[in-house]
């Protein structure tokens, strides 16, 4: 097993992606003071567990990160990988090769990974532990540490003794077997104290609850003797309700008669004074029976009022008894009738709703079990989705292993290269030695002479192998990196604006190409002059883009390329590009020098005309400092010059910026914008 491997980038002062290989055996790390020798050898530290700020030569853990310079702003995380070989399986782990990651942010959050994968520090301290390597162990010595190990007391000595026994991750596991039992012992103590608690409070929560069983055994027999004496009252209350209507009854019939009779007499008085008008002899009978029926009608009306008085008697006695009226009581009978009638329906009411909240709860169930499927179908569509980002993650991690193997064949190849150059020259030697001596030997000397030039030729054309071979190596290391280049702002780019086009808040309008339309021709310029926002999402306003960025910082989403639309700004920086072609035309002598952002046009296909032209202005923004140029040469005549521009591009996607830097060359398919520019 050996370090094979060391990655850094952004830690301290290597602020951008550096890569160390070591091979077995001795290496040595040589420069001047303040290149950073010591940051290697804290990063070691860094990334196999340190946690003390101190011994990385910091006041905080955020000092390991890039704090920028005057010419480079501060980067926001550090992250530090170390390779282990292991193809002797020193650690115990199913991998030839072992890949230690650890990464900090500005924030405050970190993370470890085990090849790719996310573990705890406990995990790399317990996979380095048999090795001698990780956290608290010697096999780094840094600066003042020998001195002190010679002057370490008796107990430091130990300690040097017992990692180098291996018995210190044994002591550190006992350490924290001890810390787990006081742990629970201390839970144990505060369970008994509860547990007591409770005991304690048994008692009186058992009383209580007695009291209230027998409390509520007392309330049902007294609701049973109140309903038994209620219905008995109601028993007696009809029984003599029947007598009462019984005896009314009667009553009436006798008033019926009397009232008939009366009604007779008075039809019979009435017939007695007709008569009298007729005969005279009889007023005499008729005056004694008109007398005898006045007798029997006040007799009668006797009877009557005797009727009414015990009438009223009876009356009386009822209210007496009963404390209410019959009628009342056959109008509260009626009231009750009506009542249970009222509760019939209601019941039959909510019969028929239950009826209706059954069926709709049928429904309900059946439209969560659809919901539920949804969801599930979600879920699997997610967890593809998740799949696939980790298959090509993985393609990545394979195709950085691609890139790294070619640079190490074309180490291996420019080393049989050298090898060739010195045989080559070493051969060419020979044959001037031997064409030489072939002016003083004879004939055979001629043998000798085609020899060496057999050999030489047969050398040349070994050098020209290698060399093709060396050319096809490096033209699939161009293509593998931008391939996991490309495929890596795909990842980033998808994910952070997957997750920003769901967001609601944000309001997106679509991408970039959705809005404008470039000159023909001009495609490949316009993409290379506008780099990463060539695939830019838009979104309506100033706030919405500030939302987006905090939105992927806060939630890790990767790159988040953002496009607003400022008409304000963008048409004064149109009227600035415009105005300066005419200056561009004279100082390039004559030669026509068109402003790129000329060049972009709103989309007249778009859904929002005005939106577009919003979005296209914004465009011209991005490219008012870019010219539109024929050829290289012009390029490097127009930055160098007082046009203004400080950048140039060609209709092929070369671009010369200031006149001292340039991009051209062929470029690979994976290095194109990923959405493509629409044509005019």
């Amino acid at each position: 097993m050996y370090l094979k491997e060391l990655t850094l980038r952004g830690f301290k002062s290597f602020a951008s992606a550096t890569t160390l290989r070591f091979e077995p055996g001795i290496t040595a790390v040589v420069g001047p003071n303040g290149s950073g020798k010591s940051n290697i050898v804290d990063a070691l530290t860094w990334v196999m567990g340190e946690q003390g700020a101190k011994n990385l030569r910091g006041s905080s853990m955020e000092d390991v990160i890039f704090a920028g310079t005057s010419s480079r702003p501060p980067l926001g995380r550090a992250q530090v990988s170390l390779t282990v070989d292991n193809i002797d399986r020193t650690l115990d782990i199913d991998y030839t090769e072992v890949t230690i990651s650890r990464t900090i942010w500005r924030n405050g959050g970190s993370e470890y990974a085990i090849n790719g994968s996310p573990c705890r520090l406990l995990d790399i301290q317990e996979l380095l532990s048999d090795t001698g390597l990780g956290q608290q162990m010697h096999v780094i010595v840094g600066q003042g540490r020998l001195d002190a190990i010679l002057k370490a007391d008796p107990s430091g000595h130990r300690a040097f003794i017992e990692e180098a026994a291996g018995i210190l991750k044994h002591r550190k596991r006992k350490e924290r077997a001890l810390r787990k039992l006081a742990n629970t012992e201390t839970n144990l103590s505060r369970l008994d104290d509860l547990l007591g608690e409770i005991r304690r409070q048994l008692g009186p929560l058992g009383r209580q609850a007695r009291i209230s069983r027998r409390a509520d055994s007392i309330q049902i027999s007294l609701r049973d003797a109140q309903a038994r004496l209620y219905a008995e009252d109601a028993c007696e209350s009809m029984k003599r309700r029947e007598a009462l209507r019984t005896e009314l009854t009667a009553v009436r019939t006798q008033l019926n008669a009397a009232q008939h009779d009366l009604a007779r007499i008075k039809v019979r008085i009435e017939q007695v004074e007709a008569l009298s008008s007729q005969s005279s002899p009889a007023m005499a009978r008729i005056n004694q029976t008109f007398h005898e029926l006045s007798r029997i009608e006040e007799r009668l009306h006797a009877l009557a009022q005797l009727a009414g008085e015990r009438s009223r008697s009876l009356a009386g006695q009822i209210v007496t008894n009963f404390g209410e009226d019959p009628g009342i009581l056959e109008q509260r009978a009626e009231e009750l009738d009506a009542q249970a009638q009222d509760q019939q329906r209601t019941v039959s009411d909510m019969r028929l709703a239950f009826d209706k909240a059954t069926e709709q709860r049928a429904d309900g169930e059946k439209r969560l079990a659809s919901v539920r499927q949804t969801l599930n179908e979600l879920r699997r569509t997610t967890q593809q989705r998740e799949t696939q980002i980790a298959n090509l993650r993985e393609l990545v991690v394979r195709e950085e292993s691609a890139v790294q193997l070619a640079e190490t064949r074309i180490r291996d190849f420019s080393g049989q290269r050298e090898t060739l150059v010195r045989q080559h020259d070493e051969a060419e030697r020979q044959r001037q030695a031997l064409e030489q001596e072939s002016q003083a030997v004879d004939d055979d000397g001629g043998a000798a002479l085609d020899a060496a030039r057999e050999t030489v030729s047969r050398l040349q054309d070994e050098l020209n192998a290698v060399e093709a071979r060396r050319r096809e190596v490096d033209g699939r290391i161009i293509s593998l990196q931008a391939k996991a280049d490309a495929l890596k702002d795909t990842l980033d780019s998808r994910n952070a604006s997957g997750s920003l086009e769901r967001d609601a808040s944000l309001e997106t309008m679509g991408r970039l190409t959705d809005f404008i339309r470039v000159a023909e021709g001009w495609e490949e310029g316009v993409a290379r002059a506008l780099e990463q926002f060539a695939g830019a999402m838009v979104v309506p306003g100033r706030e919405q883009m500030l939302h987006a960025l905090k939105k992927a910082k806060a939630d890790k989403l990767g790159k988040a390329v953002i496009l607003t639309a400022a008409p304000d700004s963008a048409s004064e920086s149109s009227h600035v590009a415009a105005g300066r072609l005419t200056v561009a035309r004279t100082a390039d002598a004559g030669r026509s020098v068109t402003p790129l952002a000329s060049l972009v046009e709103p989309n007249p296909d778009a859904a929002d005309p005005a939106r577009a032209g919003d979005v296209a202005d914004t465009v011209r923004v991005l490219l008012s400092d870019v010219a539109a140029v024929d050829d290289v040469a012009q390029a490097q005549r127009v930055t160098s010059g007082t046009t203004g521009f400080t950048r140039a591009v060609t209709r092929d996607g070369e671009v010369v910026v200031a006149g001292v830097a340039a991009i051209g060359g062929l470029i690979a398919l994976a290095e194109r914008p990923v959405a493509g520019l629409p044509q005019g």
